[in-house]
C-alpha cells in the first residue's frame, strides 16, 4: 500500500492513519480525493452574451450579460477570466478598460466582477466566462433563468451533453394538491 516520492506533505499523514486503520477497512483502505478546480476548472468557460452597456455616474462603464450568480455562484470568492472569444475580438484586445460585469437578475449581488479590464463592448457581443469547471455547473440554480445547455467542444467538435432547460423542466416535480384544484381556487 505504501508508496513514496509523495507529491503532498498531507498525503504521507494521510496514508500513515489509513495503514494503521488498515483492519477498519477489511485490510485494504481505499483512498479518493476529489480534484475539484485542480482538474476540471480551466477546461470549462461559460459563453454568455452583452445584453446592455451604460454608464453609471461616478462609477464607470457597466455591462450586463445573460448570465448570472445563478450560474456562476463562485464569483464571490473566486475572480473568473473574463474575454472575448478570440474570433469576436475585431482588434479591440489591445484597447483595455474597466468595466462592471453585471448578470440578469435585478439583485445587488449579482455582479460578476468588478472592473475587469475589457476591451470596448458592444451589445451582442459574446463573452467567455473562464475557469467555471470547478463546482459552477453543479451548483447553479434556476433562479430567474432556467440553465443554459451545456457543449462539449473538443477533436470532434461541439456536442451536447446538456440540453437546455425550460420552464417545464423548472416546474415538472411540483405538484398541486387535489385539495387546492376544487371548483373554489382561483388559480
Amino acid at each position: 500500500m505504501r508508496t513514496t516520492n509523495f507529491w503532498f506533505p498531507y498525503a504521507e499523514a494521510i496514508l500513515t492513519r489509513l495503514e494503521k486503520a488498515r483492519e477498519l477497512f477489511g485490510g485494504r483502505p481505499t483512498l479518493v480525493l476529489e480534484p475539484g478546480r485542480a482538474v476540471v476548472d480551466a477546461c470549462t468557460q461559460l459563453l454568455c452574451t452583452v445584453a446592455a452597456k451604460k454608464r453609471i455616474p461616478d462609477q464607470g462603464e457597466a455591462v450586463i450579460v445573460d448570465a448570472g450568480v445563478n450560474l456562476v455562484p463562485t464569483v464571490c470568492y473566486y475572480d473568473h477570466t473574463l474575454s472575448l472569444p478570440s474570433d469576436a475580438s475585431d482588434g479591440r484586445e489591445g484597447r483595455l478598460s474597466p468595466v462592471d460585469v453585471y448578470g440578469p437578475l435585478c439583485m445587488q449581488t449579482d455582479k460578476l466582477r468588478s472592473q475587469a479590464l475589457l476591451p470596448d463592448l458592444k451589445v451582442g457581443d459574446p463573452l467567455v466566462i473562464g475557469n467555471v469547471g470547478a463546482y459552477c455547473h453543479t451548483q447553479s440554480m434556476q433562479f430567474i433563468q432556467a440553465r443554459p445547455a451545456t457543449v462539449l467542444v473538443g477533436s470532434h467538435g461541439a456536442e451536447l451533453i446538456r440540453r437546455r432547460e425550460t420552464w417545464r423542466d423548472v416546474f415538472t416535480l411540483d405538484r398541486i394538491p387535489d385539495r387546492l384544484r376544487d371548483e373554489g381556487c382561483t388559480f
